[in-house]
């Protein structure tokens, strides 16, 4: 005799989805912070808590943040931005150019890394491609070897020279917080003006 096992449907999954999913990074380890929730909690227990915590991989201490405080910490983070912006709108400008200026400053140090970092490497290339052109001349490389090796290095040097003009050409990229400070002194006339 058969017996038929009825099998219940069990979610493994609550039906709330944190709101801050992805978005919060441990202050101590850097992990992200995993979304804990079940059915028996109820909105206000929902809370966040460290990775490397939870799976017990780190050295990370069982800290948490709830939901509900991660909520009044942006809407008040919001608010304060908002009064500043109705407040002063001359310092919220300021506040805004000083941090894009901030952001201006790193992406081009960065761009001129890169580029100091091509150039040095393609005069390392000149050297080697003139010892290893030496070398095919004293018979010490073969003749095919060289071939190979001078196209692999000129494809590399001819990569290094597109990326290095492409870099220096780029303009600093725009962000939202240009868009912010162009239309902050016309938000302003709208609104008191």
């Amino acid at each position: 005799m058969r017996y038929l096992v009825r099998s219940v449907f069990v979610p493994t999954k609550a039906e709330r989805q944190g709101l801050f999913s992805g978005l919060v990074y441990c202050a101590d380890c850097g992990s992200k912070l995993h979304f804990a929730t079940c059915r028996s909690f109820n909105g206000s227990q929902d809370h966040y808590r460290c990775a490397k915590y939870k799976s017990n991989t780190g050295n990370c201490t069982a800290h948490f943040i709830r939901e509900e405080v991660l909520k009044q910490i942006v809407w008040s983070r919001i608010f304060d931005v908002t009064a500043l912006f109705f407040d002063d709108i001359m310092a919220f400008h300021e506040m805004m150019y000083a941090q894009l200026s901030a952001e201006t400053e790193k992406e081009m140090k960065r761009r001129k890394r890169e580029v100091g970092q091509a150039k040095k490497r393609i005069v390392e290339l000149d050297r080697i491609f003139k010892r290893i052109y030496e070398d095919d001349i004293s018979g010490a490389v073969s003749h095919d070897r060289f071939l190979k090796r001078s196209a692999e290095y000129e494809a590399e040097q001819r990569e290094l020279e597109k990326r290095s003009r492409q870099t220096s050409r780029k303009s600093i990229p725009t962000s939202r917080t240009r868009a912010i400070l162009t239309a902050s002194p016309r938000l302003s006339a709208s609104m008191w003006g």
